[in-house]
Order: C-alpha cells, then sequence, then structure tokens
C-alpha cells in the first residue's frame, strides 16, 4: 500500500516536471521563474511582501543552485560514546547483573 502511494507521488511528479519542460527536480532548484506569490485572503496577508522570498539573489543561472561539493568527513567520530558504552554498559564484565531480596 505504501509502494503503491510512493509510485503514485513519484507519477504525478514527473507529469509536473513535464508540464513545466524540466527533466529533474534538481534543475528545479533556484528556478525561480515558476513561482509566483499567490494573493493574499485576509488583510494581513494582503499586506506581506513576498518579492524577497521569490528572487535569484542575483545568482547567476550558469552556476550551480545548491551544494554540489561532497560534504566534509564529521569531526567528532563518537569515539567518547563509543568507550562509555563500553565502560558502564553491557561490555565491562566487572558489571553484572545482581539479585537483590527485598
Amino acid at each position: 500500500m505504501v509502494i503503491n502511494y510512493f509510485r503514485f507521488v513519484a507519477e504525478e511528479c514527473r507529469e509536473i516536471l513535464a508540464s513545466l519542460g524540466v527533466r529533474s527536480i534538481a534543475e528545479l532548484i533556484g528556478q525561480v521563474r515558476y513561482l509566483e506569490a499567490a494573493e493574499g485572503q485576509s488583510p494581513r496577508q494582503k499586506r506581506l511582501n513576498l518579492s524577497s522570498l521569490i528572487t535569484d539573489a542575483g545568482v547567476a543561472a550558469s552556476v550551480p543552485q545548491y551544494c554540489v561539493t561532497p560534504s566534509n568527513p564529521p569531526f567528532d567520530k563518537g569515539l567518547l560514546a563509543e568507550q562509555m558504552i563500553q565502560d558502564h554498559g553491557r561490555g565491562n564484565p566487572e558489571r553484572q547483573r545482581r539479585r537483590v531480596e527485598l
């Protein structure tokens, strides 16, 4: 059932992409020409100025609009956490379950 749901979501997504004339979601990133501000319904919404949200901020279309460099290796590999588990958890042979009778 979940697989069918995601299959239909993917199909609808491909249809929308085709209607926009793009092949992938990655081609949509940073393309503000596909955006338009919806008309506000309340007086407060109508006062909102969304123009700063739907702008390319001067970034040229020829440069990537998202991060294309591989991520850095993690600074903290969690060695201290692993040591703490070994010292105080199941890995410590000195720490055994004791039965206490009340």
